[in-house]
C-alpha cells in the first residue's frame, strides 16, 4: 500500500472521527472505502454511458432531440 498525503478541514475529520467511533473502524478505513465506492461509481457511469452510446450507433435506441425534451420538460412545469 502506498501511502499519499491528504487534507481535510478540521470539521471534515472530527465527522470521520465521529463516524469511525460508530463503525469501529479507523479513519483511514473509512477514507479508502469512500474513495473505492467513489471509483467504483464512476466506472459503472462510464460503462453505462458506452454502452447507451452504442446501442444508440446500432440503432437500438431511439433518441429525442433537445428542443424535444425542453419542450417536455416546460409542459410538465419542470423547466423555466
Amino acid at each position: 500500500m502506498i501511502a499519499k498525503p491528504v487534507r481535510f478541514e478540521e470539521k471534515q475529520l472530527e465527522q470521520l472521527s465521529q463516524l469511525a467511533r460508530q463503525e469501529d473502524r479507523d479513519v483511514s478505513w473509512l477514507i479508502r472505502r469512500a474513495v473505492q465506492e467513489m471509483l467504483d461509481a464512476r466506472d459503472w457511469q462510464l460503462k453505462k454511458t458506452e454502452a447507451t452510446i452504442a446501442a444508440v450507433e446500432a440503432g437500438e435506441m431511439e433518441t429525442i432531440p433537445h428542443d424535444e425534451v425542453v419542450r417536455r420538460l416546460k409542459e410538465r412545469g419542470r423547466l423555466s
